[in-house]
């Protein structure tokens, strides 16, 4: 009885391990924050270039929601900012550098332009916000 059952396992894995012969497959679940959504192919599109027969799930989440989701193998990788947010138990990888630019119709800012980085164009200072401290908007 347990000879047959042990071969019948075998089986069913030589029979598993067959099928991955060709490559991954499965499902990969991506979580991101909604302004990471546009970012996830980032990710998805290499994976899915190299590993065609994987599936890509992609579910937008609160930064919360996608800790709590990767402890619980609930989510397998999301693109999430991380500044000031409690991380718990996972590794972070950078995946790109990103600016804010503030964007006005031309010739309705007065102030003279302020040099940009090598290679990009100049760019105006931004006024502190009322009731910010002297901090520039969004940075209250």
């Amino acid at each position: 009885m347990w000879a047959r059952r042990i071969l019948a396992e075998r089986d069913a894995l030589c029979d598993d391990l067959a099928a991955m012969d060709g490559g991954l497959t499965g499902v990969l679940r991506v979580g991101a924050i909604p302004t990471a959504l546009t970012a996830a192919q980032l990710l998805t599109t290499p994976f899915f270039d190299r590993h065609p027969k994987v599936r890509i799930s992609l579910a937008s989440v609160s930064s919360r929601q996608m800790v709590h989701r990767l402890a619980e193998f609930g989510l397998d990788v999301g693109p999430s900012y991380v500044d000031g947010e409690p991380l718990g138990n996972v590794r972070t990888v950078p995946l790109y550098r990103e600016g804010r630019l503030l964007l006005t119709p031309r010739g309705t800012v007065n102030s003279p332009p302020v040099p940009g980085p090598p290679g990009r164009t100049s760019c105006f200072p931004v006024p502190p916000a009322p009731g910010s401290r002297g901090r520039p908007a969004g940075r209250t």
